[in-house]
């Protein structure tokens, strides 16, 4: 791991502590822009962090109360996003559509989880993950930061109510 690499952990680890905590169980995603390459991998221009973490301590996996911080960072760690949402639900999944810069598109699911071994986890891997809701940022070059679009915004009930 390169000295950047390292550079880029310590500030996330940084970042996330003091966001959530030290007591709460997270999961991670990132997502680098352009696209085509990894976010481990040197030569990304900008990074997405989509973070979820249980809010009261239990499992990341067990349906409860969840986080969700998004996070997106240039190449010099300049904050060009922070966004952050609550929600229930069992362990969540991130996607994004970023192919082109000025627009990302974040959809959220919640998924079941195979070590988790409880009822509502097993009818999630049996019946396939569950589109929780769409996320849409625009590049907003008067302030320079990425800015929340005027679409459908995620329901913290979508995760309670019926399959789509």
């Amino acid at each position: 791991m390169g000295i950047y690499m390292r550079a880029n952990l310590i500030a996330f680890i940084t970042l996330f502590m003091t966001i959530t905590g030290c007591n709460h169980s997270y999961t991670f995603q990132l997502f680098a822009y352009p696209p085509d390459i990894a976010p481990h991998e040197h030569g990304w221009s900008y990074l997405c962090q989509v973070i979820a973490w249980s809010e009261h301590n239990g499992p990341v996996t067990r349906r409860g109360s969840k986080k969700i911080a998004i996070l997106i960072k240039d190449k010099d760690d300049k904050i060009l996003l922070r966004d952050q949402l609550r929600l229930t639900a069992a362990s969540i999944k991130a996607k994004t559509l970023w192919n082109n810069f000025e627009n990302i598109q974040i959809t959220i699911y919640e998924e079941g989880n195979q070590f988790s071994e409880d009822e509502y986890n097993r009818s999630l891997i049996e019946s396939g993950p569950k589109l929780i809701g769409t996320l849409n940022y625009y590049y907003d070059e008067k302030s320079k930061r990425f800015e929340k679009s005027k679409a459908e915004p995620i329901n913290p009930s979508d995760a309670a109510g019926p399959r789509r």
